[in-house]
């Protein structure tokens, strides 16, 4: 069987934004959709426990997820869900995604950010700081398209990044969606003429280049553009249906882990963000077949 996407959905705000992304996702690829929410009582979690490590959290979660399965049932995916009762929502989501395997995890973003803008909760910031997939975090009101047309990756010329590249690829060539391959260079001050931006501008260009040479299908347009990476990701976020993103460059294997630059896209995007794990091999897999 196919490794689920795990959607959360939290039953306090019931935000469909999550489901309605998983469902996309899924209905592209066809892994299954894992729908979960989240609860805790007297008969699921300890309470001395729970007031030592837990967080506020609705008694029940059957009846909201139950309400949802219609709806996402009748675009044609394969849909299952699951209530979860744990100390706290991140430890939930965490360990139910170990449990079956998920190659995605998909989370909101908090009640009281802005529509379409990213804004990470506390659920999404401690999902982002290690867990063992990869986390996309959706903006609050997020609208479903009928499909990806346009997925962005951001390109850094490293292992990791050439990774994001492939991975993101994948999912473009299910969706039949375009891929645009996002650079930034920026000078800094110690690098004197060599330095300078067109110089920068060209070798990057080339490493993208090489980075997509061997890609097969779907259209790929590489763009590099000058400033602040975190900037630049941002402003292009605004014309994409997904950005990918790959993790810190330095930390365990397998995990998925914030940098200075995905920390602030994360925190700003006006789309979809999907942050991969090191090591890479995930979404590739998730989409293959």
């Amino acid at each position: 069987m196919t490794a689920p996407v795990v959607a959360a959905v939290d039953p306090a705000s019931a935000d469909l934004a999550p489901a309605r992304f998983g469902a996309l996702i899924a209905g592209h690829t066809g892994a299954p959709l894992l729908v979960a929410g989240v609860f805790a009582n007297d008969a699921v979690v300890d309470q001395a426990v729970a007031g030592q490590l837990g967080e506020e959290l609705p008694r029940e979660a059957d009846e909201v997820l139950a309400q949802l399965l219609p709806e996402l049932r009748s675009g044609g995916v394969e849909v299952d869900a699951v209530a979860i009762g744990a100390t706290s929502a991140p430890r939930g989501l965490a360990l139910a995604a170990e449990e079956v395997g998920a190659l995605v995890v998909v989370v909101g973003s908090a009640v009281d950010g802005l529509d379409r803008w990213l804004a990470p909760g506390s659920t999404a910031r401690r999902l982002l700081d290690g867990t063992s997939c990869p986390v996309a975090l959706v903006p609050r009101g997020w609208a479903s398209p009928a499909r990806l047309s346009a997925v962005g990756v951001g390109f850094v010329d490293t292992a990791d990044g050439r990774d994001a590249v492939r991975q993101a690829h994948a999912l473009a060539a299910r969706a039949g969606a375009t891929l645009r391959v996002l650079a930034a260079v920026q000078p800094r001050a110690w690098m004197g003429e060599a330095g300078a931006t067109d110089a920068l501008r060209t070798r990057v260009e080339q490493a993208a280049a090489d980075a997509s040479a061997d890609l097969i299908g779907e259209p790929v347009n590489v763009d590099v553009l000058v400033g602040e990476p975190a900037e630049v990701l941002v402003r292009v976020s605004d014309e994409l249906d997904v950005l990918v993103c790959g993790p810190r460059g330095y930390g365990p294997q397998g995990a998925t882990l914030l940098g200075g630059v995905t920390r602030r896209v994360t925190a700003e995007a006006r789309c979809p963000v999907v942050v991969l794990t090191r090591g890479g091999g995930r979404l590739d897999a998730f989409v293959a077949g």
